[in-house]
């Protein structure tokens, strides 16, 4: 089973820079859009809540879970210009504390959710982490393309860029990916009983597409409406014996489809049979470590399938 979906092409300051587009399936049929817009600047210190604070939401945990997702790559957004590092930082530092909780804590949601207001952010809408690391993902891009001159080694003196953007050139144009989306035409996604591939294809973008740069990380997100057709259902005791069953391989645009990068399986988030919700999957040397509700338990052996939300690759080095 191959999926084909669409991509959204912009002009940015002379650059083509592609965008997906980020559909939420449900109430208000919203699609956002990347875009240069700026907010004002926002005082970071101190992350104290007034005494007279009230959270604007009625739950957070969708943001936690989208910081549990991005945690252990924090490193990466050491460097960013966003001007919400500071807000990224704090929460960063609170999760490594197993402290979910606190009126502070929810104070800063609110003011990072302020900065990713507007075509960024919806509150109404935006509740799950799949769609918050989108827009959070698509906003840093942004603030670091501010400045650059477009030229490949340009793009790559930011960490972020280089550590999660995928970059494509045709002529004089590139496409930079911060994420990729299920729902996109340049992905050709093959799932069987205990097995899930997905294949990016130069030629997929333009014919005269290049890939010149190839990340240590791609996040991969499903759409709601891939996702509601649970048509992804893997086998669950299979991931556990062996990482690299849910590859995602980059090839070159020639007849013989020569291999220019493969990636396994670092972390995912996923629903299983019995719609319990896991909110992070980390592998490392050694172990799987699973997260329910933001606190470490024990992996369920007994699940048979797992029906997957966000996967993030590592770069196979070998």
């Amino acid at each position: 089973m191959s999926i084909m979906l669409g991509i959204h092409k912009r002009k940015f300051i002379g650059v083509t820079i592609y965008q997906w587009l980020f559909a939420i399936i449900g109430a208000g049929g919203l699609i956002y859009v990347y875009n240069s817009y700026r907010n004002k600047a926002i005082s970071h210190e101190p992350f104290k809540a007034p005494s007279n604070f009230k959270p604007k939401l009625r739950s957070y945990d969708f943001i936690v879970t989208a910081f549990r997702i991005l945690e252990p790559y924090k490193s990466c957004f050491s460097e960013i210009k966003f001007k919400g590092k500071n807000e990224m930082d704090f929460i960063f530092n609170h999760l490594s504390g197993n402290t979910t909780e606190s009126n502070d804590l929810n104070y800063v949601f609110d003011t990072l959710i302020e900065m990713l207001r507007n075509k960024y952010f919806n509150k109404k809408t935006i509740k799950t982490p799949e769609l918050f690391c989108g827009v959070l993902l698509r906003k840093i891009l942004d603030e670091e393309l501010e400045g650059k001159t477009f030229t490949i080694d340009d793009f790559l003196e930011s960490k972020f860029i280089k550590n999660f953007c995928l970059i494509f050139q045709s002529d004089n144009s590139y496409g930079l990916f911060p994420f990729l989306l299920s729902e996109n035409s340049h992905l050709f996604i093959t799932v069987t009983e205990d097995h899930f591939k997905i294949e990016i294809n130069e030629k997929s973008f333009k014919n005269d597409a290049k890939c010149v740069h190839v990340p240590n990380y791609i996040i991969f997100t499903f759409s709601n409406e891939d996702f509601n057709k649970g048509d992804y259902g893997i086998n669950f005791k299979r991931i556990l014996k062996r990482k690299t069953i849910v590859p995602l391989k980059i090839v070159s645009s020639s007849k013989k489809k020569k291999l220019i990068s493969r990636f396994d399986l670092s972390m995912f988030t996923c629903l299983n049979t019995s719609s319990k919700y896991y909110q992070a999957v980390c592998y490392d040397d050694k172990e799987l470590t699973l997260y329910e509700n933001n606190r470490k338990c024990k992996v369920d052996k007994s699940t048979l399938r797992f029906y997957p939300r966000t996967i993030i690759f590592k770069k196979n080095k070998n």
